[in-house]
């Protein structure tokens, strides 16, 4: 979807204004503008830049959308003087944002949670072989990784030679920090890799790594044995492993995330307790889109969706198993990607 089709899915007595890169991205054709809002008034579509961007996004629409100078303050008010109400998403608009908006004589500042997010989960076939590709790099990244970890190296050292081996491979950047987690930091949810810690015969680490390409994320997990481990860690992560399979294949159309998690937990068994965290998300422009908490659940999975599915088990100060993997999916079955 892009600005042409945006008017038909919203309600033409509202008023919106996106506000989130994302977003921005998403509507204007997948090219990417920091400073940029689009504000639709009465189904008419308007786009607010700065200087820098204004000429060039007026040579992208030409004359089928009006660009405004956002730094202009007397058209910005003049935009909005006659708007009582609009509609933001609140997961990407700050209370400075809000303000600002209000400063403007609006009345009344409504929150609707994720506006676009729905529609941009609904892939096309281009878009899937984007992500797909995206993935693809990942894969090959991880076989590197694999053949290039040796005692006493540093997790940084490690993270360094991931993020080398992504532009190597055609990744635009990454989507986060690859994070890398030897022995005491398995368990770490939010670790950073450290140059201090050596690798030893007696690790396993857990790698998290997500790239970009074309704009497109992508997302996986995966755990490497060094020699000296226990059989238990290596039971752990097979039972992790085949639960993300025996989730593919569980899945119907129109399942919801709630339904879908909940066999997670099943196939977890003894261990479910220790799955605390949520078993999807969409992937696209962002790499953690919705749904991110149990509050969003009771969201559908349909066709030509993309997500991930990454069950774990955590144990506090001890281990943390997980395995991630993107799946599309299509009328009657799950494609891992």
């Amino acid at each position: 979807m892009n600005l042409d089709k945006l008017s038909d899915n919203l309600d033409p007595d509202k008023n919106y204004l996106f506000t989130s890169e994302s977003d921005v991205r998403y509507l204007l054709w997948n090219a990417y503008f920091k400073t940029v809002e689009i504000l639709v008034k009465e189904k008419k579509i308007c786009i607010l830049a700065d200087t820098l961007n204004k000429d060039v996004i007026s040579s992208m629409v030409w004359d089928k959308y009006a660009v405004y100078d956002s730094r202009d303050d007397k058209t910005v008010k003049k935009l909005f003087w006659d708007i009582d109400e609009i509609i933001v998403d609140p997961t990407k608009v700050t209370m400075e944002k809000e303000s600002s908006l209000k400063l403007l004589w609006i009345k009344n500042v409504w929150t609707q949670k994720s506006i676009l997010s729905e529609i941009r989960s609904i892939k096309t076939n281009s878009e899937v072989e984007m992500l797909k590709h995206s993935q693809s790099i990942n894969m090959k990244t991880l076989k590197a990784v694999e053949d290039f970890v040796k005692i006493w190296m540093s997790e940084e050292e490690i993270a360094d030679y991931i993020r080398l081996k992504h532009f190597e491979f055609g990744a635009r950047w990454e989507s986060f920090e690859p994070m890398v987690a030897f022995w005491e930091n398995w368990a770490n949810i939010h670790h950073i890799s450290s140059s201090d810690r050596k690798l030893r015969s007696t690790d396993q680490i857990l790698i998290d790594i997500w790239c970009i390409y074309r704009w497109y994320c992508s997302d996986m997990t995966r755990v490497i044995f060094m020699d000296e481990v226990q059989q238990k860690q290596k039971d752990l992560y097979e039972l992790v492993k085949n639960t993300t399979y025996e989730c593919l294949k569980y899945w119907k159309i129109w399942m919801t995330f709630w339904e879908f998690n909940e066999k997670a937990k099943e196939l977890l068994w003894e261990h479910r307790d220790l799955f605390i965290h949520t078993l999807s998300h969409w992937i696209w422009v962002d790499v953690h889109e919705i749904p991110l908490w149990k509050k969003d659940f009771d969201m559908v999975i349909r066709e030509w969706n993309v997500f991930s599915i990454e069950p774990w088990i955590y144990f506090p100060e001890e281990f943390w198993f997980r395995y991630e993997i993107m799946a599309l999916a299509r009328q009657d079955w799950l494609v891992e990607l």
